[in-house]
Order: structure tokens, then C-alpha cells, then sequence
């Protein structure tokens, strides 16, 4: 099964404030005089790629959901 747009839009979120808490990190360090490591680098570059997919993989799930009318929903999930 796919992940529904509400999974999605939660590892977005997520996403997000991982990569607020790097970028935080990033401007201390600037703030303070001192570069960027490689590791942070890295994880600022690995954030912002999994960030794009997921805006990608969103927009998709809605076209989707647009041009058939259904949207994949999750079993655990109990709809009226």
C-alpha cells in the first residue's frame, strides 16, 4: 500500500523540523564565526533531498486524487 496524502504530509512535517533544528545549528555556527562540517552538510543536503521528494510525492497523490475522484485512505482509519 501507498502512503495516503495524511502519511505524507506527516513525514513532511517531520522533514521539517528536522531540517529547522540543522538550519538552527547552521546559523549558531555562523552566528559564532565558525563553518559547516561535513556532517552537518551532509544532513542539510540528505533533509533537503527527502523534503523535495515528499512535496513531490504529495503533488502527486492530489493529482491523482483530483483526476479520479478517490483518495487511497487508511484502514485503521474509521470513516462515517
Amino acid at each position: 500500500m501507498s502512503d495516503t496524502l495524511g502519511g505524507l504530509v506527516d513525514k513532511l512535517i517531520t522533514n521539517n523540523t528536522k531540517l529547522w533544528h540543522v538550519q538552527d545549528a547552521v546559523h549558531s555556527a555562523a552566528a559564532a564565526g565558525e563553518g559547516l562540517d561535513a556532517d552537518t552538510v551532509a544532513k542539510l543536503h540528505s533533509l533537503n533531498l527527502q523534503r523535495n521528494r515528499l512535496m513531490s510525492e504529495i503533488d502527486k497523490t492530489l493529482a491523482d486524487a483530483v483526476k479520479t475522484g478517490k483518495a487511497e485512505v487508511d484502514p485503521r482509519v474509521k470513516i462515517i
